[in-house]
């Protein structure tokens, strides 16, 4: 959903673009039976992403008024509930386990920074004051803890704070980015950038409670969206084809050969994320099209 790809004729009264359009919508199904899901709400390319809170909402970003901002979505009648206003840039949230509390990236404090939100109270907290971009928070599951990624001279490092405030620290000493802990609590995935091409990202699982040990995993592809599995014994991560088909896949922590876990025959996903209980699945799936649109000034 936007516009690409712009071509002025030489007169200057003619103006060719791509204008892109993406259908989305919410699908929900018992991790039971990755057959039996449901769309829970339908959208017109609004959203984003895809998360759980700890009572079993769905957390997504949208642009759907000033800003880019925070909902939440109720599974039971797909309502969307704004969480987050104003005309800020609001993304990438994780809900702060057992604390009712919500951490997001924004721009609100004209950076791109950690902010923390209580939704009861509508109580905001700024939790990183860096000048570097930041993105992909992910909690702890004893929310103890909020791992990011952290943008350093264009290089990315992975960090975690305390999910109430502190100093930071680093969880890698190479580069890396996109942290996600295990459910279990003891381990933690992310792409680690390979130090001698310096172009080539690497799935790896290593302690969160600290060392060097590290998991590689070069079946899974990088950039597509790693997710731990709700038992902890490996990653799920997303696959499309050439014709535009996602299905999801799981990768046990060994050299077994992957398994497909979904089953679609059509569609995009997006987003996807298992519920904090991991008796559920969401997928943000949809459709992307593009056409061509002519401008012309008129005299």
């Amino acid at each position: 959903y936007g516009f690409r790809n712009l071509s002025l004729s030489r007169d200057g009264n003619k103006l060719v673009t791509v204008k892109i359009d993406r259908r989305t919508r919410f699908w929900i199904s018992p991790a039971s039976n990755l057959k039996a899901g449901s769309v829970a709400s339908e959208d017109f390319g609004r959203f984003d992403s895809v998360g759980w809170s700890d009572d079993g909402q769905l957390i997504s970003q949208a642009n759907r008024g000033n800003g880019m901002n925070l909902w939440t979505i109720d599974p039971a009648d797909g309502r969307p509930r704004l969480l987050t206003g104003g005309s800020t840039s609001d993304r990438t949230a994780t809900w702060v386990h057992h604390q009712d509390a919500v951490v997001f990236v924004s721009n609100r404090s004209g950076t791109s920074n950690l902010w923390r939100l209580t939704p009861k109270t509508n109580a905001y907290q700024q939790l990183t004051t860096w000048t570097d971009f930041v993105e992909q928070p992910d909690c702890s599951p004893d929310g103890n803890w909020i791992a990011y990624t952290s943008w350093q001279a264009n290089t990315p490092f992975l960090l975690k704070i305390p999910s109430h405030g502190g100093a930071p620290s680093r969880l890698l000493d190479k580069p890396a980015r996109d942290a996600v802990f295990s459910p279990n609590g003891r381990w933690i995935a992310a792409e680690m950038l390979d130090p001698q091409s310096r172009t080539y990202w690497e799935v790896v699982v290593f302690p969160a409670g600290g060392g060097s040990e590290l998991i590689h995993l070069p079946q899974i592809p990088p950039g597509s969206k790693i997710r731990w599995s709700p038992d902890s014994r490996g990653l799920n991560y997303i696959v499309t084809t050439a014709k535009g088909v996602s299905n999801i896949w799981f990768q046990p922590l060994s050299d077994a050969p992957p398994e497909q876990a979904t089953s679609f025959d059509d569609e995009r996903i997006f987003d996807y994320a298992w519920s904090v209980k991991g008796d559920k699945l969401a997928c943000l799936r949809g459709r992307v099209w593009s056409d061509a649109v002519l401008l012309e000034r008129k005299n």
